[in-house]
């Protein structure tokens, strides 16, 4: 795994450790959003691809790299993490641990980072 891979599966690992349920009302809004901009909403369909870049470009600050493999790296993150996200939305939360687990980005409970900033 190179050390971008591993990079983005920390990061993504250290968000989904600091995820917390309340938030969940949160991403379900979100989520619906994102559905209303897909099927060409407005204002959704202006809105939420600028939200998303935002979350790309303070997610790329993470990372190291150029600037194009930093946004790759965040990139690609971001999307890990939604779809781990929706995956909690949809199918709950233990099917979410369990495809986190299955990708990597999460270990054994007892080592979240939850006190731990996410910058290295």
């Amino acid at each position: 795994m190179s050390i971008h891979a591993l990079e983005k599966h920390n990061w993504a690992g250290r968000c989904l450790s600091r995820y917390h349920e309340e938030a969940d009302p949160v991403f379900a809004l979100f989520f619906e959003a994102n559905g209303l901009a897909a099927a060409g909403r407005q204002p959704y369909r202006a809105l939420v691809p600028q939200l998303v870049e935002a979350w790309i470009s303070w997610a790329a600050a993470f990372f190291h790299g150029t600037a194009l493999q930093r946004r790759t790296e965040a990139e690609t993150a971001i999307a890990l993490l939604d779809g781990l996200l929706l995956v909690r939305q949809l199918a709950g939360p233990e099917a979410a641990d369990r495809a986190a687990s299955r990708v990597g980005v999460t270990g054994d409970p007892a080592d979240r980072l939850r006190d731990r900033p996410l910058e290295s």
